[in-house]
């Protein structure tokens, strides 16, 4: 298994959806990569968010960015 870390930012909506997803950074093969992009999308749509949320927030969309980080010498 190799090693690598893939960074994907995306905009999550205030209904749960996601929208922009991007790759910003890959040192993984090419299927890795893949798989987590996939992670993401296969997850949506989140739970919307509430009232107070949207308020505190003060928009309707919010940047998320995840990292991961494959290490074959890791045990989960």
């Amino acid at each position: 298994m190799p090693f690598g870390k893939v960074i994907v930012e995306f905009k999550l909506q205030h209904t749960g959806h996601i929208s922009d997803l991007t790759i910003l950074e890959a040192t993984a093969p090419p299927p890795l990569v893949a798989a987590c992009s996939q992670a993401i999308s296969d997850s949506a749509p989140f739970g919307s968010w509430a009232r107070e949320m949207r308020l505190a927030y003060g928009t309707d969309e919010r940047k998320v960015r995840f990292t991961f980080n494959y290490n074959p010498n890791v045990l989960a």
